[in-house]
């Protein structure tokens, strides 16, 4: 999402898989503004560094199994 040219891309590449019943999981989620247009275009999965680090298994049961810090 570093151009006006790769948001042209995904926006015309998504309804194209979607027309074939596949969902998308973007990745490289990383500011607010990637993650509304990402949901803007109708992404099926999001994750990246928004969401969180990469953690360890407990760290992992305590914030998301929970229900803490999830965005």
């Amino acid at each position: 999402m570093n151009s006006a040219r790769d948001y042209e891309l995904y926006k015309n590449i998504i309804p194209m898989v979607h027309s074939i019943n596949v969902r998308i999981c973007a990745e490289g989620i990383e500011e607010k503004e990637w993650l509304l247009k990402m949901k803007e275009m109708k992404v099926d999965y999001l994750q990246g560094y928004y969401f969180g680090r990469p953690c360890g298994k407990e760290q992992f049961l305590q914030q998301y199994v929970s229900g803490i810090n999830v965005k």
